[in-house]
């Protein structure tokens, strides 16, 4: 914060630019791996669409932790643990 004239005022909040993350989930260990990092959405969802495989299980990740695309359906909560 900044000190102006006798006051605190909290400085504007910069604004963060999203990134996304490919992380791949091997079936014969359950480990993550990190694939890359990608500037769009498009970039990232276009990997995994072409890097399909039965042994690695492929998801899209913004800077926040939040799945937005995976190359199997997480909606029936069958995730391997």
């Amino acid at each position: 914060m900044k000190r102006e004239k006798g006051l605190l005022r909290p400085q504007k909040s910069k604004k963060f630019k999203t990134i996304y993350k490919v992380i791949g989930i091997a079936s014969k260990d359950n480990k993550p791996f990190d694939v890359g990092t990608y500037q769009n959405f498009d970039d990232a969802k276009h990997y995994v669409d072409n890097h399909t495989s039965s042994n690695v299980s492929y998801y899209v990740h913004t800077n926040e932790n939040r799945i937005l695309y995976s190359s199997e359906d997480v909606t029936k909560g069958e995730m391997n643990a």
